[in-house]
């Protein structure tokens, strides 16, 4: 009778294959026991939530998980440009530092948007002597993105915006040779960060010297003039607008001129008061979705709380968030990778 079984050199090979095999999935099964996956963020990139400095963060993942939420948008203030270590105490200053480390270990792609309070313009110094600063600071580093500066076509948050001394060529220049490249050396050259540019709305100073603004991207484009482009990563739009074909044609607008960098929006929202309830809202938003998915790299859904947006996802409460329909439901239902 012919002997079947595997003999010779050929045969101990293979049966020490074989063995390495069973030893590697033994190996893999005992890994992901003893160390399973602790990510909770989504894997579609393009979804985002604004969180602001108040949310308690370990109470807030699980809501973000189930939402399918890939990045989370936070913030932190500036109040003195000339003295780093004054812009400490209290969550507008604090918070965010403390959310990131929570969010990056579940996970999440983090965002933080360094705001100028009063929206005050420092020079290259000062701002990359802040920015060095923040480094410092526990939980900075996990940190994936900074956002330099608030929207730089509202005044609240850039005081040159909407000036009658300064051109927009000007306001652009101080902006682009100030906090950007400063952000650019300190963020992205220095501590291997990415860079997303000052956001862009669509409510524009129309020309020089003139406190007057409409629809347009006439600013936008003295900042692209300036270098802009040259100092992002990432180029901020905020396409807030009265009706989803509204924002839909802005995008595409804004992505012509800004081509050659992915756009960000940091803060996702409609003009709540052009709709008749939330629902409808939401219906608006979602029907922008597949057009937008196509043509920006992240959108932040503003927000979280009621804090953060005036149709949110949750609401606060004894024991943590709890889910705030019809938005909780119309984000989870949008489509995902």
């Amino acid at each position: 009778m012919a002997n079947n079984s595997i003999t010779g050199p050929l045969g101990r090979v293979a049966r020490s294959a074989a063995m390495l095999l069973v030893y590697a999935l033994i190996a893999a099964l005992v890994t992901w026991f003893l160390f399973p996956s602790s990510s909770s963020a989504g894997s579609d990139g393009f979804y985002g939530m604004v969180v602001g400095p108040q949310v308690d963060t370990d109470r807030a993942i699980p809501k973000l998980e189930a939402l399918g939420v890939n990045t989370v948008r936070l913030r932190t203030s500036v109040r003195d440009w000339g003295r780093p270590a004054a812009n400490t105490g209290g969550a507008d200053y604090d918070g965010a530092f403390v959310q990131a480390k929570a969010l990056d270990e579940a996970g999440f792609r983090i965002v933080l948007q360094v705001s100028s309070e009063g929206g005050a313009m420092p020079s290259y110094a000062r701002a990359r002597s802040h920015f060095e600063w923040l480094l410092t600071r526990d939980g900075a580093k996990a940190v994936d993105v900074f956002e330099i500066l608030g929207p730089v076509t509202e005044k609240a948050a850039n005081a040159d915006a909407f000036s009658t001394t300064l051109t927009r060529a000007q306001q652009a220049q101080r902006y682009v040779d100030g906090p950007l490249r400063a952000g650019w050396d300190v963020f992205h050259t220095g501590a291997r960060k990415k860079v997303l540019g000052g956001a862009f709305t669509p409510f524009q100073q129309v020309a020089d010297g003139r406190a007057a603004g409409a629809s347009t991207l006439a600013v936008t484009q003295a900042y692209v003039r300036a270098g802009y482009l040259d100092r992002v990563d990432y180029a901020g739009f905020h396409p807030d607008q009265s009706t989803a074909a509204a924002q839909q044609a802005w995008v595409k607008r804004a992505s012509e001129l800004l081509a050659g960098k992915p756009i960000w929006v940091s803060e996702w929202q409609l003009n709540r008061n052009a709709f008749g309830s939330d629902g409808e809202y939401l219906d608006a938003m979602g029907a922008t979705v597949a057009d937008l998915r196509g043509r920006l790299g992240v959108a932040c859904y503003s927000g979280f709380t009621e804090a953060e947006g005036v149709v949110p996802v949750t609401e606060g409460g004894l024991g943590g968030y709890r889910e705030r329909d019809p938005a909780f439901t119309a984000y989870r239902n949008w489509p995902k990778d």
